[in-house]
């Protein structure tokens, strides 16, 4: 097993900068997603660890070794495309085998590796069967099997979850984690999908237009994203404009006590999440707003509140018993406000 960083990564195409100086580590025997909104750099950037693409400057390292001028097929990577990329006509085994004979294994050796990794997917008794006969969830258990044959030094995995229904990709989550917990094998996560990396991954990624935003482990990013877009990015339904003040942070002339490194009148943005606003009486107060929409999920009620706070209403999340109308008092908590820079 090797570890992976990538240092001062830049990709470009003609004029077009598809990755700008990307900077990130993955220790041995990790998973670590790389999370973002499509077309922000995230799948280039594994295309050059792979060897696919040729970085325009920066360093793919493998045990901090650099691998710029090695190709592709000497790397020992391991790769699960979005697509599975299954050959149809091949039988499950052929497809798993396929690495191991392109390598000149004999026979035996190649019938053994297969079983062992069609047994650590949980596809025991499926060697004969054909791609078109298993489902897609078994499709992606056969594309990881192949990857994890050859005995990879590092896997990487290309939103491999993505063709799959809600149900079926929260099931993989957790059997793709006991999978690479199991081999041990560093794995790089390529996913739009926050809930997806926030389950799976030791650290986040985090990138938007070619630049990378954030890297933490997954409750860093969560409690303290480091700029608007990563606030948005990962859920905190209200940013607002703020200014910093000697005692906190003022949004629309209301003053909130809150922690902040920010000099006294920097230009900021203050978030906090849904679920952090609470209902007070009239004396207990900081604002009030009118409840202007209002939605049921399931475990919540969402409400849209319009405040002086900002012109679009604010997102209000309430138990699913809680039921509210009309005009509503509110208070936030000074701790679960969070002070941004601006993008």
């Amino acid at each position: 097993m090797s570890s992976v960083e990538v240092r001062n990564l830049v990709k470009k195409y003609g004029d077009f900068t598809a990755v700008r100086d990307a900077s990130f580590r993955a220790e041995t025997g990790s998973l670590i997603s790389i999370l973002g909104p499509s077309g922000c750099g995230k799948t280039t950037t594994l295309r050059a660890i792979a060897g696919f693409e040729t970085a325009t400057s920066g360093d793919i390292l493998l045990d901090d070794k650099p691998v710029n001028d090695i190709p592709p097929w000497r790397r020992n990577i391991g790769i699960v495309f979005q697509s599975y990329a299954l050959f149809p006509f091949m039988t499950v085994a052929d497809n798993v085998g396929y690495g191991l004979k392109m390598r000149k294994m004999d026979r035996d050796q190649i019938a053994r590796k297969t079983d062992d990794a069609l047994n650590r997917v949980g596809l025991p008794d499926s060697h004969l069967k054909y791609p078109r006969q298993l489902s897609g969830g078994q499709r992606q258990r056969v594309a990881l099997a192949r990857a994890l044959v050859i005995e990879p030094a590092v896997m990487l995995l290309d939103e491999p979850l993505s063709a799959l229904d809600a149900k079926l990709r929260d099931e993989m989550r957790f059997e793709l984690k006991r999978i690479q917990r199991q081999s041990g094998v560093t794995t790089l996560l390529v996913t739009h999908d926050q809930e997806e990396a926030f389950t799976l991954s030791d650290q986040i990624v985090v990138m938007n237009n070619a630049v990378v935003k954030q890297v933490g482990s997954p409750r860093e990013i969560w409690d303290n994203p480091n700029c608007a877009f990563v606030a948005d990015f990962i859920g905190i339904e209200n940013i607002l404009p703020a200014e910093r003040t000697t005692n906190g942070v003022r949004i629309a002339g209301h003053d909130f006590a809150a922690l902040s490194d920010a000099a006294p009148g920097s230009d900021i943005m203050a978030a906090f999440r849904s679920s952090d606003l609470e209902l007070a009486g009239d004396e207990a107060g900081q604002f009030a707003g009118q409840v202007v929409g209002e939605a049921y999920t399931g475990n919540y009620n969402v409400y849209q509140v319009q405040t002086g706070l900002s012109e679009a209403p604010i997102i209000l999340k309430t138990g699913k018993s809680q039921r509210l109308s009309g005009t509503i008092n509110l208070k936030l908590a000074p701790d679960r406000i969070k002070i941004l820079e601006r993008d």
